[in-house]
This record gives structure tokens, C-alpha cells and sequence, in this order.
């Protein structure tokens, strides 16, 4: 056994394409083994293979907690963790499992995922939720867990996904294990499709606002040396009364220099970009609500 694939999944009834998508990689059958991650109370998979095992939760914990568990009950070396709403290609587990065995120092490997169908909005979502899942480059900063591999000692010397965060568990992730001394490598040849829903300005503005609110800056105040100039100011912004006047700089600059960063990803990302801009002050408006809440944690501000 190589790899073993983890999935965490709320919707056992809807998780066949992936199955069937896992179930029919380039790889031989007994390389790989796929676990799924689900509550009890979620129903039963429509499908059975040797393969296949199913761990079982009390209930529907965050994304990252269900990836430690399923895991900790794997028996491979690598570990390749996608989503329940994705659909891998065919050779996705080839070419991850390639892509960490072209360099012992890398950890993590990540892939383009790319919104199904690949409507106008669907893709300008993509451009505006998922920034780091688009790029052109094989640099990055960090990965989306919706379609990634790993080694197990990386993620275990990490200490594998925050099993609190409910959103950047994977930003968080990817920050852990450099710090360690591991590389990350983005494989922008390879495609995964995402049936994500935000597929319309409403749905993405609202999703990039709940992004900001279960994120707040969890991951800025918990890795500050591998942060960029402005996160560290971010940081130290971060009473809300303050923080009202900073957002809006945040926001900007953020979004001009994700704009910038995926230049050359797509033809239309001149389209793309009011909403990249405006995804960006929602999620700094969720930021500021997560402020607001936990404001008696945050202490006086540090200048």
C-alpha cells in the first residue's frame, strides 16, 4: 500500500463521482486505498470495494478534523486528501505522487481546481475564494486541502490540520510544514474539477464574508515570522475600532496583489477582477465581525 486517499464527507448519497473517479485512476488497485471520513448519522455510501473503508465520527466535526482522523487510520506513506465536490482527472494520483517523489524535501503538492461547469461565474469564483488553486506557476505560498498530497511525516511533524479551524485550516497547513523545513509545489497542469456552488456574485461575496468571519487572524497571530509585512500589521490592527480604518487598505491591497500574482492564469481575469476586489473587502468584513466577537480574547493592541 503507497497512498491512501482521505475524504471528508457530509454527503455520503453525493460522493459517488468521486468515487467513481478514484476508483478508476491510472494507478494499479492495490497501490492505493480510499477512506472516507463520515458522520454516522449521514446516510450510507451506494458503493463497496475492497478498497474502500469508512471511518466513522459521532458528527459532522470541521474539514481538518475529519482529515487528522481519517489519517490516523491510514496505512500509507503519502497521503492524498480531496474533498467530497471534487472529481479528480484519471492520473491525479500518478502525477501527485510524481510530483512528491521528484524532490525528497517536498511535504506538500497541490493542483489547479477548477469550478464545475466552467460557467462565467463559476470560474470568476474560483479567481475570487480559491486565488491559490489558479496560479500558472509551480511556486506558492500555500495550498488548498480540496485537492492535495502529502507525506505522512510532513503532515505529522506539522501537526497535521488545526482540528478548531473551520475555514484557512489549509493556509494553515501549508505555513506549518515550511516552517518545518519542507518545500510546497503547485502543479498547475493538473486539473481537478470543484462543483463548489458560489457560482453568482451573491453566493460569492457571502461565502468570501463567511471566510473572513471563521478565519478571522487565527492563522496571522499563530505563524507571525512566515508572514508577509502586511499580515503583521493586520495583526497588530486588530482591535476592531482599529482595525475599521486598516480593512480598507487590506482589502485593496490585497486584491491588487492577488490580481497581480495570477496574471496569465486566464484570458479573463480582466473580467474577473471588480470581483476579486470586492470578494476582498467581504472577507475583510467578516474578518472585522470575528474581531468584534472575540474581542475580549484579543487584548490591548502591541505597537
Amino acid at each position: 500500500m503507497k497512498i491512501s486517499v482521505v475524504i471528508p464527507c457530509s454527503r455520503p448519497a453525493g460522493v459517488q463521482r468521486l468515487l467513481d473517479a478514484l476508483l478508476w485512476q491510472t494507478l494499479p488497485a492495490d497501490t492505493y486505498e480510499i477512506i472516507i471520513v463520515v458522520p454516522c448519522n449521514a446516510g450510507k455510501l451506494l458503493i463497496s470495494d475492497p478498497r474502500l473503508r469508512v471511518v466513522e465520527t459521532r458528527e459532522l466535526f470541521p474539514p481538518g478534523h475529519m482529515r487528522n482522523m481519517g489519517a490516523n487510520a491510514a496505512r500509507a506513506d503519502f497521503f492524498c486528501f480531496i474533498d467530497d465536490d471534487c472529481v479528480p482527472p484519471p492520473d491525479w494520483l500518478e502525477q501527485m505522487i510524481q510530483d512528491l517523489e521528484s524532490d525528497a524535501a517536498i511535504g506538500l503538492a497541490g493542483c489547479r481546481i477548477k469550478g464545475d461547469p466552467p460557467t462565467f461565474w463559476n470560474r470568476c469564483a474560483d479567481f475570487s475564494l480559491f486565488p491559490d488553486c489558479q496560479s500558472r506557476s509551480r511556486e506558492c505560498f500555500g495550498l488548498c486541502s480540496g485537492a492535495i498530497a502529502a507525506r505522512r511525516v510532513a503532515i505529522y511533524e506539522a501537526g497535521g490540520f488545526d482540528n478548531d479551524l473551520t475555514a484557512s485550516e489549509d493556509w494553515d497547513l501549508s505555513v506549518s510544514v515550511k516552517s518545518m523545513g519542507w518545500k510546497l509545489l503547485f502543479n498547475p497542469d493538473v486539473e481537478v474539477l470543484h462543483r463548489h456552488g458560489r457560482g453568482s456574485p451573491v453566493a460569492i461575496l457571502c461565502q468570501a464574508y463567511r471566510y473572513g468571519r471563521s478565519s478571522g487572524l487565527s492563522v496571522q497571530r499563530r505563524h507571525p515570522d512566515q508572514m508577509t509585512w502586511m499580515a503583521r500589521i493586520s495583526v497588530r490592527c486588530s482591535y476592531p475600532l482599529v482595525y475599521i480604518f486598516w480593512m480598507p487598505f487590506a482589502a485593496l491591497l490585497t486584491g491588487i496583489f492577488q490580481i497581480w500574482k495570477l496574471r496569465g492564469a486566464d484570458q479573463l481575469l480582466p473580467l474577473f477582477s471588480p470581483m476579486i476586489l470586492l470578494a476582498r473587502f467581504s472577507y475583510q468584513l467578516g474578518v472585522l465581525s470575528r474581531l468584534f466577537k472575540d474581542r475580549q480574547l484579543d487584548g490591548p493592541i502591541a505597537f
